[in-house]
């Protein structure tokens, strides 16, 4: 699964919750259209309405007619409502982000962490490209949609599709659909409808791949809706709603990874496009942490006559089965770009052929546009390169739009053909060499540089091609002379240019390089030092475990700046201090003022020490193993070991020591052995053998007891 940033999760609970707001939005959007349907409809839309009913591919009754412009209107008014509440949008749009893609299988058997929107009597051309890959630039007005209505979308269960010989759900229990091939009865609903399914994503690496099952079911109408045929469509949008990568089925008998199903009684006797579970991904473009957009389309064709949709499942799940490499729909990328390498610029990237029935196919084209803004503004053909897996082009100026400005930016989007042979090929594409909005290309952009920071050890590293002026080679020399000679070495051998760490007491040399390998010339560049206010020249020399910042200005007002911090430190403290091999020395001392092993439930107190100083809070934190944080601590015999995790609040670095004891076993008594009593004139004397390990005895005399020197001598 695509793991993520831990936030909070759309529940079904909530979803019901906003299901319940939805709907009640929905009764005052059926008022404010209720208000409102009576008013004529602007110019521009009553020619829009003539249009799509000259297109009809069905004869219309006047009732029928008024029907659908009661339809068009509605959808009219609907927009209308949102454009004068945008904030009635958010109601719509779940408000918990899915940052680990919850419910990409629709196991909650709903669309919670899901939004939706619907556009009606809109799509008149496009195909794959319906929606244009910038924000600002849409032939289509969406509308928020509650998703209640099962023809725009649906969760399914398992089964078979009533349409193709596939089943609807890919894995576990449910899956969406996303559009159907519902036909209204009499016109109550409007049929020409693209329908797009939301999801937000929040990403744990850069630029994520995004993973999602689909099935593409697709009516092809035939040559005659060439551009407006029934199309599925999965993208990703970037935070700025820029589309970062799509994947796209249009019902084409050409496209040679589409099976056919036969006409049916629903499919205006056309035959049906479509392709079993596959798994297939979007590239997002972003850093971990940004919240991206990912949408799934699917469209009726463009006047109506003939629907398409699709089921989707697993989203986010990564590929389980392994790549077939007897059949694969191809794929190309562009190569990143800088926006600013002059009038003239190369972009270049990578195709991976398709393959059908283990046919290799062949590149029928190459294609490269200049877009801006979204839209296509190339001037002229642009000849392709091309060389096994590999393109590249040359733009130049001739092939960007007239009156172009310095500083005007353009993206570039590559498509390729592949063929199969004849009738049989399969469109795949890239957008944008860099993420963003008309920043592949900036035309007559000043290039500012970038530089490097580099020790001996970097100009020394295999394969690289430094060059090192005389000026480098000498204070390499003397850093490495001055190590040789025993100054303040801890440790020994190695090479002292990648071992600086060994000799902390050493400041080595550091250096400023271009990009192309030289050292940066201070006659060209302004260099200053953050620790060598005086020093401007791009060579310097720092200790182990500090921070430089170096800045470099120029040409013109590039100010190119780097932070470089030269670590030794594993386990790095509070100002600077470094914790790798802390020990404080730790000790603790009992309070204890009477025997705990003869009293074990018995508290007594006790406290640290370090090196015999005791420890307080003015200096140290405390953590203790029984969960308080004094100084000190309370604990009895029978809740022994304790441990004590302290923090030197200077520094940051942490020790720590357990405390516990052992009592002695308890003794067992026994009776010595050879027991006698000796008289005298004067004293009666008891002697017996040692017994081993007593280090006491217990005497007790009994008056009259013959058992100690007789009847006689009695004690």
């Amino acid at each position: 699964m695509l793991t993520s940033y831990v936030l909070a999760q759309e529940t079904s609970s909530q979803y019901a919750n906003r299901l319940v707001l939805m709907k009640a939005e929905e009764q005052k959007i059926a008022s404010f259209i209720d208000d409102n349907i009576h008013k004529s409809l602007p110019p521009s839309e009553t020619q829009r309405f003539d249009q799509y009913l000259i297109h009809s591919e069905e004869p219309i009754s006047q009732a029928e007619e008024a029907i659908l412009l009661q339809q068009f209107k509605e959808q009219y008014w609907r927009t209308q409502y949102f454009l004068n509440n945008p904030w009635a949008k958010d109601i719509f749009i779940p408000q918990f982000i899915a940052g680990s893609c919850d419910n990409g299988g629709f196991e909650s058997n709903d669309f919670s962490n899901y939004s939706g929107e619907v556009s009606y009597f809109e799509y008149t051309q496009g195909d794959c490209d319906i929606l244009t890959a910038s924000p600002t630039v849409s032939t289509l007005n969406f509308t928020s949609s509650p998703m209640t209505y099962t023809g725009d979308f649906a969760i399914v269960d398992t089964g078979a599709d009533s349409n193709v010989p596939i089943q609807r759900v890919f894995d576990g229990q449910h899956a969406a659909r996303i559009n159907s091939d519902q036909d209204a009865p009499n016109r109550t609903r409007p049929e020409n409808s693209v329908s797009k399914l939301i999801k937000h994503v929040v990403l744990s690496e850069v630029d994520e791949r995004i993973f999602f099952h689909y099935v593409p079911v697709l009516v092809d109408p035939g040559f005659s809706h060439d551009g407006e045929k029934p199309t599925f469509l999965a993208r990703v949008l970037n935070t700025n709603g820029i589309e970062c990568d799509r994947l796209c089925h249009s019902a084409y008998s050409s496209d040679p990874f589409l099976f056919e199903a036969p006409p049916n009684s629903t499919s205006q006797n056309s035959p049906i496009r479509y392709r079993d579970w596959k798994c297939g991904f979007v590239d997002a473009c972003g850093q971990p942490g940004d919240t991206v957009t990912l949408e799934f389309i699917a469209t009726d064709c463009g006047w109506g006559g003939h629907w398409g949709y699709a089921y989707v499942d697993n989203i986010c799940d990564t590929c389980t089965e392994e790549r077939d490499s007897c059949n694969f729909q191809g794929a190309v990328e562009l190569n990143s770009t800088k926006p600013c390498q002059g009038d003239t610029l190369t972009v270049n990237g990578t195709i991976d052929y398709a393959i059908l029935n283990c046919d290799t196919a062949l590149i029928d084209s190459v294609k490269l546009s200049i877009l801006q803004n979204g839209a296509d503004v190339t001037v002229g053909f642009i000849p392709v390169n091309l060389s096994n897996n590999y393109f590249s082009f040359t733009v130049t100026p001739a092939n960007l739009p007239a009156n172009v400005n310095p500083g005007d930016g353009f993206d570039f989007r590559v498509d390729v053909m592949f063929s199969f042979g004849p009738g049989q090929i399969r469109w795949e594409n890239d957008y944008h060499t860099n993420p963003g909005q008309n920043n592949d290309y900036v035309y007559q952009e000043v290039c500012c540089p970038e530089f490097n920071v580099f020790t001996c050890c970097d100009l020394y590293a295999p394969n690289a091609s430094y060059r090192i002026p005389a000026a480098v080679q000498a204070e390499i020399d003397d850093y490495k002379k001055r190590v040789s000679s025993g100054m303040a070495q801890r440790g020994g051998g190695g090479d002292p240019c990648c071992d600086y760490c060994e000799h902390p007491d050493e400041a080595f040399p550091i250096f400023v390089y271009n990009e192309d390998g030289s050292l940066v010339d201070n006659n060209i560049y302004n260099i200053s030092w953050s620790h060598e206010p005086g020093n401007h020249s791009a060579i310097s020399s720092t200790y182990p475990d500090s921070t430089v910042v170096v800045t470099v200005s120029g040409p013109g007002s590039c100010v190119w700046s780097y932070t470089y911090n030269f670590s030794c430190c594993e386990n790095p403290g509070l100002n600077g201090s470094c914790c790798d091999n802390t020990d404080f020395g730790l000790d603790v001392d009992s309070l204890c003022s009477f025997d705990p092993c003869k009293f074990p439930d018995t508290q007594f107190p006790i406290r640290v020490l370090s090196n015999g100083t005791v420890l307080t809070t003015a200096t140290h934190s405390f953590a203790w193993s029984n969960n308080t944080t004094g100084d000190a601590a309370s604990v009895s015999f029978n809740q022994l070991p304790i441990s004590v995790v302290v923090t030197d609040n200077a520094t940051g670095c942490s020790d720590s020591v357990t405390y516990t004891f052992t009592c002695a076993p308890p003794c067992e008594l026994s009776a010595p052995q050879d027991l006698q009593c000796v008289l005298s004139s004067r004293n009666q004397m008891m002697t017996w053998s040692p017994v081993a390990n007593a280090v006491s005895y217990e005497i007790r005399f009994f008056i009259g007891d013959e058992s100690c020197c007789g009847p006689d001598n009695l004690f």
